[in-house]
């Protein structure tokens, strides 16, 4: 059960002893090796204790980690590098807890070869998982309540092409352009259609399979808001300086077959694209629902709302073609 004071989890704070205990550990058991070392017998009951509190450690952080994985607000992306740092936490603590057993039950003889290399293979491998339970945090914002806002001296941005010097901020007008032409810091040739809902929206999907932000950018608003992983990023500039990498990595690692898309006018200048799709990851298949709303400026079309949402995905024979309609 979450506490109030612990925001999300108390899975980051418990980690952090495991961590300790367990590589410190290993390092004194190490360390017992050189040749000559005339405090071998006090690193020895040093060491013993360290991985004997990092296996007590470890239970009440695996314990934690699945409360967090079941709980905390996450999006697909996110979903699969969750599941990586969980299939690496398991073996993970499993490996501790053994190798505690083995210390405890010969802990009146001196270490043994065979326990050392053990003890080392155990903290390399809590180092690993604790990288990528980082990696949750700092590429995915996982448990990340509020980003800072970016003020003061060295935030520079480019804004695609604004010449440096007074200029008025005229809404959409700049982000949407009927076919534009850009070339991805690849070399890619991207080339987004927004002469339609429709076509815009296939267009983000081309966008990100570039892997590239300038290809999102030239389909998307500046404004655009984006409901992700249960927040909502406002503005292009918060989205690709939160989780817009984090999409971008995923859909080079991932298909997508889009199963229905319809097309629903809201007015003479508005329209709701609703795109349900089946997406084939690392961590298994997934029905991906995104919802975009656009804003036709001129001849063009620019999507000003984004929000996706996962569930679970039926067996492949239940899925039906490409069925785009508007209405």
């Amino acid at each position: 059960m979450n506490l109030d004071l612990i925001e999300p989890n108390i899975h980051p704070i418990l980690v952090h002893y495991t961590l300790a205990f367990a590589s410190t550990a290993a390092i004194l058991y190490l360390l017992r090796l050189v040749p000559n070392l005339r405090q071998r017998q006090g690193m020895t009951i040093a060491a013993d204790w360290m991985l004997f509190l990092a296996a007590g450690f470890v239970i009440a952080t695996i314990a934690a980690g699945f409360e967090a994985y079941y709980s905390v607000a996450h999006d697909g992306p996110s979903h699969e590098a969750m599941t990586t740092h969980r299939n690496w936490a398991v073996p993970s603590g499993l490996a501790v807890l053994a190798v505690a057993t083995w210390r405890w039950l010969s802990r009146k003889e001196a270490p043994g070869g065979g326990q050392v290399a053990g003890i080392a293979v155990a903290g390399l491998l809590v180092v690993i998982t604790a990288w990528w339970g980082g990696q949750l945090v700092y590429s995915y914002g996982l448990g990340v309540k509020q980003l800072p806002e970016s003020s003061g001296n060295g935030h520079d941005h480019d804004h695609g092409g604004e010449t440096s010097g007074d200029h008025e901020d005229d809404g959409h007008d700049g982000d949407s352009h009927a076919d534009q032409g850009l070339t991805t810091t690849d070399g890619t040739d991207f080339e987004a259609d927004l002469s339609s809902p429709n076509a815009a929206v296939k267009s983000l999907a081309a966008a990100y399979a570039t892997g590239q932000a300038e290809a999102v950018r030239s389909v998307l608003s500046s404004d655009v808001l984006i409901a992700e992983g249960g927040k909502i990023e406002d503005g292009f500039a918060a989205y690709a300086g939160h989780h817009l990498p984090a999409d971008l990595r995923a859909s080079q690692e991932r298909t997508s077959k889009v199963l229905e898309r319809k097309t629903i006018r809201l007015g003479t200048n508005g329209a709701a694209v609703i795109t349900r799709s089946r997406v084939e990851g690392t961590s298994g298949a997934s029905i991906l629902l995104e919802t975009a709303l656009l804003e036709q400026q001129g001849d063009a079309w620019s999507i000003t709302h984004l929000h996706w949402s996962f569930s679970a995905a039926p067996a492949p024979s239940d899925n039906h073609g490409d069925d785009s309609h508007e209405h």
